[in-house]
């Protein structure tokens, strides 16, 4: 359970700094579905492209982890952990904004990555 715990805190700092560099994760998540529409010519919203980036770090888990005889060198198994546990959260956020939406009302994010 020390563990865990330990991987929570971690994500919690992430938070605030990475939305410093990288904006608003719903606003980001929009954006990237909007340039998703268009290259595949169907519709692809935020909620969609939180759940792709969930997939992208479990993909990327299961290859730091598959025992291939190769170290990772570049980032550790905890940032990705961290980085997945942020994503999750995250989904959430999106998922919350985009109701908002269908129920007419805009819902502000508070955290993002």
């Amino acid at each position: 359970m020390r563990k865990a715990m330990e991987l929570l805190k971690k994500a919690e700092t992430l938070l605030g700094p990475k939305s410093h560099d990288y904006g608003e994760y719903t606003k980001n998540c929009s954006d990237i579905g909007t340039i998703a529409s268009v290259i595949r010519d169907k519709e692809i919203d935020a909620l969609d492209v939180a759940a792709m980036m969930i997939g992208v770090k479990l993909s990327r888990l299961a290859n730091l982890t598959s025992g291939k005889g190769k170290t990772p060198k570049n980032e550790s198994i905890m940032d990705t952990e961290v980085d997945g546990i942020n994503y999750i959260g995250l989904f959430e956020e999106v998922r919350e904004f985009m109701k908002g939406l269908e129920d007419g009302r805009t819902a502000s994010t508070s955290t993002d990555q």
